[in-house]
């Protein structure tokens, strides 16, 4: 291809045209490239470091990095980073404001718990109903934590349900409870299962 560089004077390299070029690829964050001392091209790049998957009720299905960035899915690579399902859309770029301002609230919770070495060994999949319901999905408990809201209480709310998963986890895992909801920052709501009548 036209930036095939065997053979050719570095003089007569376009470097910045190179380096776009290589940025153009999905899958890194940045190139850089120069001449060294010694008279080499060196190229360095940067991948970038998916902390998301999406699979949304609408069929999309994609990584997103660190930079929040929408990284396209790769026969070639997977990772284990948490899963959001559900009734969402891009959560890179919006297409409406109520959207948008959900986007935000997502990127909130996703950096924190990506952050949080409990959280991150705790919760599988975000899922999302009604368009901004947040439902959190654990790899120990059976019933969900329906989260609510992401505000400047969303700290306070997960130092609140690790407390109460330290404490009462033995008998929220005798089944129980279909969901502990954490909407309200105050209080952990044991939500029981229904017993159907056959």
């Amino acid at each position: 291809g036209k930036f095939n560089l065997v053979g050719r004077k570095i003089a007569d390299i376009n470097f910045k045209k190179v380096e776009l070029n290589i940025s153009k690829n999905e899958y890194l964050e940045k190139a850089i490239m120069y001449k060294s001392i010694t008279g080499n091209i060196v190229i360095e790049v940067t991948p970038m470091n998916p902390i998301l998957r999406v699979v949304a009720n609408n069929g999309m299905n994609y990584y997103v990095s660190d930079q929040w960035k929408f990284m396209p899915m790769s026969p070639r690579y997977t990772k284990k980073v948490i899963l959001i399902t559900g009734d969402i859309t891009n959560i890179v770029h919006a297409d409406n404001s109520r959207d948008s301002a959900f986007n935000i609230e997502l990127k909130q919770l996703a950096n924190f718990v990506e952050k949080n070495k409990f959280w991150t060994s705790m919760i599988d999949q975000i899922h999302i109903e009604q368009g901004n319901k947040i439902i959190l999905i654990t790899s120990v408990l059976e019933p969900t934590i329906i989260f609510g809201k992401v505000d400047e209480n969303m700290e306070r709310k997960f130092k609140k349900i690790e407390v109460f998963l330290n404490k009462c986890l033995p008998i929220i895992q005798n089944n129980k409870y279909e969901a502990l909801d954490i909407t309200f920052k105050n209080q952990v709501l044991g939500i029981k299962k229904q017993t159907k009548n056959l």
